[in-house]
């Protein structure tokens, strides 16, 4: 069992802050990872390992990528800043996404599955997770593809049967490919 930490200090202002820690593949490591960077709004991005993921991001508008989708592992803690975070899913096989997996992030106003081409996935969003990720006017967006311009081809399906009403759900497939996509809205306007 092997830890590493890792900072960002705020002494770093380039606007290209990244670290990949996918390479990473023993499981019984963990990576802590503290973002107090000052990228003037522009962001740093974190790429998950197989190994226990410790990240807290900064205020600016911030992205935690998951590149395998068993990296997202039940024993991670993703906290996001601040500014308006992405959890951001890119495998491009395909995946079903657990809400136990997911509710390990906190402070991640967008889930995008982004992949650029097919892979069928399954997202399960729980009143718990729009609770810890919601911005303050307690809304969240979750979908595919919504900022590439529709390149995914997968099939998707969001379920957030889960969500109360006390959170409004922004739900998107931009895929434009596939016919059985499924979306599953809360109890709220969604």
């Amino acid at each position: 069992d092997s830890a590493a930490t890792i900072e960002f200090t705020s002494g770093i202002t380039t606007a290209d802050n990244a670290l990949n820690a996918s390479a990473i593949l023993n499981s019984s490591d963990t990576i802590t990872f503290t973002d107090n960077s000052a990228t003037g709004g522009v962001g740093t991005t974190y790429t998950l390992s197989n190994a226990k993921d410790i990240v807290s991001l900064g205020a600016d508008t911030d992205t935690v990528t998951v590149s395998v989708a068993a990296y997202l592992g039940t024993s991670d803690s993703l906290k996001g800043g601040s500014g308006t975070d992405t959890l951001s899913i890119t495998p491009t096989g395909g995946a079903t996404i657990s809400s136990a997996q997911l509710e390990t992030a906190s402070g991640f106003e967008v889930v995008n599955v982004v992949t650029g081409g097919a892979g069928n996935y399954k997202l399960t969003i729980t009143d718990s997770f729009a609770a810890n990720n919601a911005n303050s006017s307690d809304a969240l967006t979750v979908g595919r593809d919504t900022g590439a311009g529709g390149a995914d081809t997968g099939t998707t399906e969001i379920i957030a049967s889960d969500v109360s009403s006390t959170y409004g759900l922004t739900l998107t497939v931009d895929d434009g490919q596939d016919t059985d996509d499924k979306i599953t809205g809360g109890a709220g306007d969604d």
